[in-house]
């Protein structure tokens, strides 16, 4: 029949939504099995998914129903979005049913699996630590901007920490970078990394 017309009030709109929702769900999660059937990749499912406003959630929820596995599963979802990290893929995972367990193993064997090595990863995250400055100006500014670095560097070696880098590949990784032994304890202290 027709299709009714667009509800007003809240209410009545967040019913609405839900039910649309859910029929737009399972028309994607039946689009999705006969894509797989007729030989599309889980990478290219997701990322026509993506591309056409669905979110990591949604998306996670329909390669569960089409019975991809996790490994799969989490390599489709990467780069599908572009500023979707790891950390939202496995939520996103975890949350439509598949095992943590599972789940947090496929992350940390993706990152170590990754031509990003954790040299590059710091490099990626926080970028390189200034050169030391000259002058009674240049040392304001360096401070601010060591600052602003070392905040960034604390938050990197935490993300870092939960991918499953060790401490060594942390500290060394932040060395390479151009931070001094001093800046790199306090950054693992920081994180609570035990050296």
């Amino acid at each position: 029949g027709k299709m009714p017309d667009k509800p007003t009030g809240k209410f009545v709109k967040r019913i609405y939504t839900k039910v649309i929702e859910k029929k737009t769900m399972a028309k994607a999660e039946d689009t999705a099995k006969a894509m797989l059937s007729q030989g599309y990749t889980a990478k290219e499912i997701s990322s026509g998914f993506a591309e056409n406003g669905f979110s990591e959630k949604q998306v996670a929820k329909i390669l569960k129903t089409a019975d991809v596995s996790v490994q799969d599963a989490y390599s489709a979802m990467q780069g599908a979005w572009q500023e979707t990290d790891s950390k939202t893929i496995t939520t996103a995972l975890i949350s439509a049913g598949y095992d943590k367990v599972q789940v947090s193993e496929t992350c940390v064997a993706e990152f170590k699996e990754q031509d990003k090595t954790a040299k590059e990863k710091v490099k990626e995250l926080v970028g390189e630590m200034l050169a030391k400055p000259t002058g009674k100006f240049g040392k304001i500014t360096y401070k601010a901007e060591e600052k602003k670095t070392m905040a960034k560097a604390n938050d990197a070696a935490k993300a870092m920490l939960s991918q499953g880098y060790t401490a060594e590949q942390i500290s060394s990784a932040f060395v390479d970078n151009g931070f001094s032994q001093e800046q790199v304890d306090k950054i693992l202290k920081v994180a609570n990394i035990p050296v």
